[in-house]
């Protein structure tokens, strides 16, 4: 299946797998991607400026370049160098403006206090904030800058999906509700 921006989905996770030294971990790997990517897709169902193809594909990258469990402060930044890599290899062909906000949305997730003012990079950065839980990590709304007012159907939605869908399900999802 094509996904706007996305030559080979294959291609895409290939090149995300390869080096994501936590792909397995069950605290920051893949199934927390994938709820990252749903969560995103909740966030932006509430948030029609928001970029659903862009908070799934936050959710598959924010991440894939994370060298440990604990705190490290580069990840985000090297998620946006592996943005900015992808996008060079014509792995990864959205438009200018997605190519931004996906780049500062992995760059900035990290560090809180994302602007509302820029939906779809507070959408993915929600999206990450929701998902904290898994870890016992106590959730600080104060962060949340979209997901705030309806944070419990974003659990819920994520909840609701205990083995969340693939890469090809979630996409397919966000060109979905990009149609809306």
């Amino acid at each position: 299946m094509d996904f706007a921006g996305i030559p080979s989905l294959d291609r895409l996770i290939d090149a995300t797998f390869d080096g994501a030294l936590l792909r397995h971990s069950a605290l920051h790997g893949e199934g927390h991607w994938r709820r990252v990517a749903l969560g995103g897709l909740a966030i932006c169902t509430r948030t029609p400026q928001a970029d659903p193809v862009v908070a799934v594909l936050f959710g598959l990258l924010h991440d894939a370049r994370r060298l440990d469990e604990d705190v490290d402060l580069e990840h985000g930044t090297r998620a946006a160098w592996l943005v900015e890599r992808l996008a060079a290899q014509r792995v990864l062909t959205v438009s200018n403006i997605q190519l931004m906000a996906l780049r500062d949305a992995c760059a900035g997730h990290s560090m809180g206090g994302v602007a509302a003012t820029r939906p779809t990079v507070a959408a993915c950065c929600d999206a990450d904030r929701c998902e904290l839980r898994r870890g016992g990590t106590e959730r600080n709304h104060s962060l949340l800058a979209l997901a705030a007012p309806f944070v419990a159907e974003v659990d819920g939605f994520i909840d609701g999906h205990v083995e969340p869908p693939g890469w090809g399900v979630l996409l397919d999802l966000a060109a979905r509700i990009g149609r809306r």
